[in-house]
């Protein structure tokens, strides 16, 4: 689930601030390099 929201942004979990879109972020992350960075955070 979290891999998915680094990929494709969205407002629903972030409080009053949107993620901003992909294409705002410099084009959505590989799912590999989502997986990576989701593992990173939760890691610590």
């Amino acid at each position: 689930m979290l891999e998915q929201k680094l990929i494709r942004g969205g407002k629903s979990y972030w409080g009053d601030m949107a993620m901003p879109l992909p294409e705002e972020r410099g084009g959505p992350p590989s799912a590999e390099n989502a997986s990576t960075q989701v593992r990173r955070v939760l890691s610590q």
